[in-house]
């Protein structure tokens, strides 16, 4: 697998974590129901009325009055406002609202995943500079003892062994310095990938 799938895998898998993008998708929800209560806001009003009357009668006709005027009403009233220019243009805005929330938090997302990208590889890049001094420390170390091997037999002065102390301890502050940029890059890595908890840097 390829380091691009291999970025790419990591972006689409970690983006999600990001507070900032989920609160960015909870405005596009948001907006989207906004909307949703905007057109039905253009629907006319409707009430439902229901009642029961019982009425009794004493006559022997009142049993056909009875069938008459007893029994369950029901009744639909509506109300339908001639100008809607007002709920017309809530939704157009509501609309609006969406296509803004969406175009944001496309951005953003856009922008985490750069960020994400640029991490992992700041992150790549750090170790291989680490490894690389680790290299060049176990190079001066030796070069540090071949350099004392010659003073003790009289084939080099002490300007040598001075000399390749001196490169070992360039070597261990060169790798001193790469420890501490590998360490921040990984955690620059996970707070770009959501993964960074600032409760640990509190205790």
């Amino acid at each position: 697998m390829g380091e691009r799938s291999i970025i790419e895998r990591l972006v689409a898998s970690t983006i999600g974590r990001r507070l900032d993008v989920r609160e960015a998708r909870d405005r596009v929800a948001d907006a989207q129901r906004a909307a949703m209560i905007a057109k039905w806001n253009l629907l006319p009003d409707l009430q439902l009325n229901i009642s029961y009357t019982r009425r009794s009668f004493g006559s022997p006709a009142g049993a056909l009055l009875a069938d008459l005027f007893n029994g369950l009403r029901v009744s639909v009233n509506t109300t339908y406002a001639l100008d809607r220019a007002s709920a017309a243009s809530g939704v157009e805005s509501a609309h609006v609202a969406i296509r803004a929330a969406v175009r944001a938090a496309h951005d953003l997302e856009e922008n985490v995943a750069a960020e994400i990208r640029r991490a992992y590889r700041a992150r790549l890049r750090a170790a291989e500079a680490m490894a690389i001094q680790k290299q060049s420390l176990d190079v001066a170390q030796r070069q540090l003892r071949f350099a004392e091997l010659r003073y003790e037999r009289g084939l080099a002065d002490n300007f040598d062994v001075i000399d390749a102390e001196a490169n070992v301890f360039q070597a261990r502050s060169d790798l001193i310095a790469a420890t501490v940029d590998r360490a921040l890059a990984v955690l620059a890595l996970s707070r770009a990938t959501g993964l960074l908890d600032p409760d640990e840097f509190l205790r």
